[in-house]
């Protein structure tokens, strides 16, 4: 377990950067990024969002709720974002693996970068606009990968 008092947890949103849902100003988040300051700051959170970002469009609702940004927080760290098309059924499969893909929660498992992730929405956007509603191949690539030991 790391040491909680050289750990900064936290997301972007609305290009700020929250900590537990507090706004962080320039002052506070600078140190929190220096690589010298000792604090375990991991960064990916555009891919991350961009893909909660993305269910929301899609939707029309976010991918999890809660009374508190505290209990959001909890939800987005322990549960899946929800497949898209759970609430717009007309989706193909392989835009639910492309949210899937973005808000894994094993961040090894989401595009290693925002370019990445743009090449990958732009190959969805293509097949949506070429009317594919089916593309087996596209949503393999887009699957998330077994995790070994996984039933």
């Amino acid at each position: 377990m790391p040491d909680l008092g050289h750990l900064a947890i936290g997301a972007w949103s609305g290009g700020r950067f929250m900590h537990f849902g507090e706004p962080l100003d320039d002052d506070r988040l600078g140190p929190l990024l220096r690589p010298d300051a000792a604090v375990r700051t991991v960064v990916t959170a555009d891919v991350y969002g961009a893909g909660a970002m993305a269910y929301e469009l899609l939707t029309g609702a976010k991918p999890h709720e809660g009374e508190t940004p505290i209990q959001v927080a909890y939800k987005h760290v322990h549960e899946d974002v929800p497949p898209p098309s759970a609430k717009a059924p007309r989706l193909p499969a392989y835009v639910d693996a492309l949210v899937a893909r973005a808000t894994a929660r094993d961040r090894t498992q989401r595009p290693a970068d925002a370019g990445i992730l743009l090449h990958q929405l732009r190959r969805v956007a293509q097949a949506l606009a070429d009317g594919v509603d089916d593309d087996p191949e596209l949503t393999a690539d887009l699957a998330l990968a077994p995790v070994i030991g996984s039933a």
